[in-house]
């Protein structure tokens, strides 16, 4: 699926991924290829973008991540 995260002025990723764990005001939400559509407010924590070459984290404070089917955007305050 597609994932791309995005600060007010830059993206600091766009690529693909298997899945992807949020940090949700309830904990952490586990997104996959062909998930169903969602909004997710997401908290201080790790974003962790699981692919087949390798795996990457990112450092949250506050956003909102988007989930639609094969993509996921993800937009942080800082």
């Amino acid at each position: 699926m597609k994932v791309t995260i995005r600060l007010i002025d830059k993206t600091i990723f766009d690529g693909q991924a298997n899945e992807v764990v949020l940090p949700g005001l309830q904990g952490k939400v586990g997104i996959k290829p062909n998930h169903a559509a969602m909004s997710v407010i997401l908290t201080t924590g790790e974003i962790y973008i699981k692919s087949e070459n390798q795996d990457e984290k990112f450092e949250a404070i506050e956003g909102i991540a988007q989930v639609n089917n094969k993509l996921v955007n993800i937009l942080l305050t800082e």
